[in-house]
């Protein structure tokens, strides 16, 4: 099959998945924009021609607000996305979320009878049925969604599909650098991703001095770079951090820590938590992450009460006097990526979800 994707920016949440796909099918990227942070190896990518008006008005706007505009208001060029779309002949059209461009999108695969997919990171189990109500879901076929949520009740368009990651491989690896608990944080220098708040917390445990603490962040943007300085005026001398490392180099840094924390509050889904679990680290998650859930909380890591960090400090100082627990969490986390969240499931469960709308 051919499969087009349609995203706002090749977030690395995807990475694996449209890899997944590429051992089968023929995939191609539409997107609005790259980052930092993001990489194009596996496939053939696109960045989408937007019409001369809305060129003119994303360049008379600041960088933040451009980005919103092109992700949500910006109109395609007609010619080229028509032109495009023939040319590729997709099969399945994936779409990231509503915007006036993937409205249109939506709109032209309806058309041409293809199969419309909405991905979006809202959970797809929720304790009541919500109705959709939304003037455009008669365009799609099918939403899928990497967050499972809490309830028990779903849409039936509903589709849960995970984020996904290569077979972990980290049984064997080694823990305790220079006799240390080590500690890794990933984010963005953002207010959201709450780092400064935690290194203000740990600054106040006479204990955690003894551990070391690695941020790794981006902080390309002005605001990011004020957080980042903000984060380096208190931190102390066991935390270390760093900013804009190339992702090719993150598995260096997994792989020289026992545990990982997210420490941001409104997450709607992270992958890191996945990437964690995949290099064997003990993982801290806090309730509102949307993929808090793919945790075996208490066996390979803790959910925790967001912004509750004298939870997640306890709880470090605990794995930090059993060294063999926190080897069996470690391990336990490698364990159920190779279960649950190996890169086949996507693909499995994508091929699944076409049969049964051609089916019906």
């Amino acid at each position: 099959m051919r499969f087009l994707y349609v995203a706002p920016r090749f977030h690395t949440n995807q990475y694996y998945s449209i890899k997944s796909l590429l051992n089968k099918h023929e995939v191609f990227f539409w997107a609005c924009y790259n980052d930092f942070s993001e990489i194009y190896l596996p496939i053939e990518y696109e960045k989408i021609k937007f019409s001369l008006f809305s060129k003119r008005t994303a360049s008379r706007l600041p960088d933040k607000n451009r980005m919103k505009y092109l992700r949500k208001r910006a109109l395609p060029n007609f010619v080229w996305l028509i032109k495009r779309f023939i040319q590729i002949n997709p099969d399945v059209v994936v779409i990231r979320d509503w915007s006036y461009t993937n409205i249109i999108i939506a709109v032209l695969s309806k058309f041409a009878r293809k199969k419309c997919i909405l991905y979006n990171q809202f959970p797809v189990y929720n304790s009541e049925l919500k109705q959709e109500k939304h003037i455009f879901n008669s365009l799609y076929n099918a939403r899928i969604s990497p967050v499972y949520g809490s309830g028990s009740i779903k849409n039936k368009k509903d589709h849960f599909v995970p984020f996904v990651i290569e077979k972990s491989e980290a049984r064997n690896r080694r823990y305790f650098k220079d006799n240390k608990i080590n500690i890794l944080i990933i984010g963005k220098y953002t207010k959201r991703k709450r780092i400064y708040e935690f290194i203000k917390h740990l600054n106040c445990k006479e204990y955690m001095k003894y551990y070391r603490i690695t941020v790794i962040g981006q902080a390309t943007s002005k605001e990011q770079k004020e957080y980042y300085n903000k984060c380096q005026s208190i931190k102390g001398e066991n935390v270390e951090l760093l900013k804009n490392i190339p992702y090719e180099t993150i598995s260096k840094y997994y792989l020289d820590n026992d545990i990982f924390i997210l420490t941001s509050e409104d997450e709607p889904a992270s992958y890191s938590i996945i990437e964690a679990m995949r290099y064997g680290l003990v993982v801290f998650s806090p309730d509102e992450n949307g993929t808090s859930n793919y945790i075996d909380n208490g066996k390979n890591g803790y959910i925790y009460s967001t912004k509750d960090f004298d939870f997640v400090l306890n709880k470090v100082n605990l794995l930090e006097k059993n060294r063999e627990l926190t080897i069996t969490m470690a391990q336990r986390s490698s364990e159920i990526i190779n279960q649950f969240y190996e890169s086949n499931n996507y693909s499995e469960k994508i091929e699944e979800l076409i049969s049964n709308l051609n089916n019906k």
